[in-house]
This record gives C-alpha cells, sequence and structure tokens, in this order.
C-alpha cells in the first residue's frame, strides 16, 4: 500500500553568507512589498537585534543572524510566494555577500501502525550487526544518506531519516539540496539558481521521501 500523504511539509530557503540582522523587520519587507502591510502589522516578533532577528508573520517565519537567513513555511501553498520573497529580498539587497545556499523540505509520514512503523527503520538500518554488536533492541534514531539530483547544478542532495517527534508512528524525511557559489558573482547566481531550481528541488524532495518510504514496506 503506497504511503500517505505528509501530515506535516514545511520547506525552506538558507542562506549562507554576511547579514545585517537589524534590518530585517516585518515592516521593511512590507515597505518594499515582499509582505503585505496587514501581515506585518499582525507579525509576532520573537527579537530583532543587531544579532539576531526573528519574526513570524502569518505564512513565512524568517530568522536571521549575523551569517545565515532563513526562510520557511508550512503551507506548501505558498512555496512559489517564499521563493519570491528570498529573490526580491536580495534583488534590493544585491551586495549582500553570500556563499552557500540550502534549499529544505521536512516531511512528517504518518504509518498505518507500530509494525509499519518498524519496518521502515529495520529495511533501511538492518539489525543483524547492532544485535550482536549492543544489547537491548536497536533501533534506528538517524540516518543520513548523500547523493545528487539529476540536473542540478547543487554540489549535493543530503538526505535524512529520523523518527517523527511530531507525528505518532510517524517517519520524518529532510531533503537538503546544497549549492555553494562560484567566486564570480555570487549572489546573482544563488539567486538564478533559486528562480529555476526552486520548484524541481520541491518535487523531487517529496517524490524521493514517499518512494523511499514505499520501497522500505514493500
Amino acid at each position: 500500500m503506497p504511503v500517505k500523504p505528509p501530515r506535516i511539509d514545511t520547506c525552506s530557503i538558507v542562506l549562507v553568507g554576511n547579514f545585517n540582522p537589524a534590518i530585517f523587520q516585518p515592516q521593511w519587507f512590507a515597505t518594499r512589498q515582499l509582505i503585505r502591510r496587514e501581515e506585518a502589522d499582525a507579525a509576532q516578533v520573537t527579537l530583532i537585534s543587531p544579532q539576531v532577528s526573528q519574526f513570524t508573520a502569518d505564512w513565512v517565519r524568517v530568522v536571521v543572524t549575523d551569517d545565515r537567513f532563513l526562510a520557511e513555511t508550512s503551507d506548501p501553498g505558498q512555496a512559489p510566494a517564499l521563493r519570491d520573497l528570498v529573490v526580491g529580498t536580495f534583488s534590493l539587497l544585491e551586495h549582500t555577500p553570500l556563499k552557500q545556499m540550502g534549499l529544505n523540505r521536512y516531511l512528517h509520514f504518518e504509518m498505518e501502525n507500530a509494525e509499519t512503523w518498524h519496518k521502515v527503520g529495520d529495511v533501511l538500518a538492518p539489525k543483524g550487526p547492532w544485535e550482536k554488536a549492543v544489547s537491548g533492541r536497536p533501533g534506528l534514531l538517524s540516518l543520513v544518506m548523500r547523493g545528487e539530483r539529476d540536473g542540478s547544478s547543487s554540489k549535493y542532495l543530503r538526505v535524512r531519516v529520523e523518527p517523527s517527534t511530531n507525528v505518532q508512528h510517524g517517519v520524518f524525511v529532510e531533503v537538503n539540496e546544497h549549492f555553494e557559489a562560484p567566486s564570480d558573482d555570487p549572489l546573482h547566481w544563488l539567486i538564478e539558481q533559486l528562480t529555476s531550481q526552486w520548484e524541481a528541488s520541491l518535487e523531487n524532495s517529496k517524490r524521493l521521501s514517499q518512494q523511499l518510504l514505499d520501497e522500505a514496506l514493500q
């Protein structure tokens, strides 16, 4: 039986470089028409300081430190808007020094029961070698694999599988597609990759996750 659609589906865009956290406030985004004015007015601000800025405005959460920018949404329908927000932000801040980018998807799948939940771990991380090495019943806590996505300019694709802490009998799959910018015009190169690769990256992450679990439960 195919795996059900994910119960929780979150995506994020992470940029690594040098940032001035204090400027990344809800009203800054609203003034530049990157979010709606009413979203900025109702935003839940956790902290705005020279070291860290963090707020949630309706559909998007933004966290910025001096070396990391994150924009995240838990509404898959807002994925295009998330991309547009990041593209718009750094089209304005076009002299920001950037080095790397991560396109990420976090999926929580609910298994039918405890038996199928355990089967996923047994297939992805066979227990035979562990049963002789440790006492008690060994179980999968975290598995990380690295590969590539066909047709992508990313440096690598990293997939993490763990028990979900949010869904009973759930499996959490995190897919991270990592981009390394060239030294020549890194910001514009990363924004070009985000613009052209975002949709394909998200589709691949979901397909890969569901295929992985389907294969494990055959």
